[in-house]
C-alpha cells in the first residue's frame, strides 16, 4: 500500500518483495541503502531507522511510516516466533512456578513481577511498555 502522491517517485523503479528481509518492498535497480521502499518514501538518511507503525512491511503509506532510532524501532516489534506464552514480555519461570513479566529498558532487563496468570503478566508488560516505550509500544492483545 502506498499513497497516490508517491506514485511518480515509485514508478521510477522496479519493485519486488524481499523474502529474506522480513517482507520489505525493495527496488531491484538500486543499491542496498536506498532500495527499501519505506526508506525512500520516508526520506531516511544513513543511520536513521524507519518504523512501520502498524508493523506491516507492505503498508508503505506515508502516515504509517516514522523516522526513529534503532532502539525505538525494536520497541515496536511483534511477538517473537519462539515465544511460548503467547504474550510479549511474558515467559514461564519453571523455578518459581509462575509467569514472569519483563521488559528491556536502555539495554537492561527489568523484571516487572511474577504472576499466576499469564494475562496478568501480559497486562503488567503492557503498562510498562506504555510507560517506557510510549508511542512505539507494541502491546499484547488482551
Amino acid at each position: 500500500m502506498v499513497d497516490d502522491n508517491t506514485y511518480g517517485l515509485l514508478m521510477q523503479h522496479k519493485w519486488t518483495i524481499d523474502r529474506s528481509k522480513k517482507g520489505y518492498v525493495i527496488a531491484t535497480d538500486m543499491n542496498l541503502y536506498e532500495r527499501r521502499m519505506h526508506r525512500l518514501i520516508a526520506g531516511a538518511k544513513p543511520g536513521e531507522s524507519v518504523d512501520h507503525i502498524d508493523g506491516n512491511p507492505l503498508n508503505n503509506q506515508y502516515t504509517n511510516l516514522r523516522i526513529c532510532t534503532h532502539q525505538q524501532n525494536c520497541y515496536n516489534r511483534k511477538l517473537n516466533k519462539n515465544n511460548t506464552s503467547g504474550y510479549k514480555g511474558v515467559s514461564w519461570n519453571r523455578f518459581i512456578g509462575k509467569y514472569t513479566a519483563q521488559i528491556k529498558r536502555n539495554g537492561k532487563q527489568i523484571i516487572l513481577g511474577y504472576f499466576q496468570d499469564k494475562k496478568e503478566a501480559a497486562f503488567a508488560y503492557n503498562e510498562a511498555a506504555k510507560k517506557y516505550y510510549r508511542e512505539f509500544a507494541s502491546l499484547n492483545k488482551l
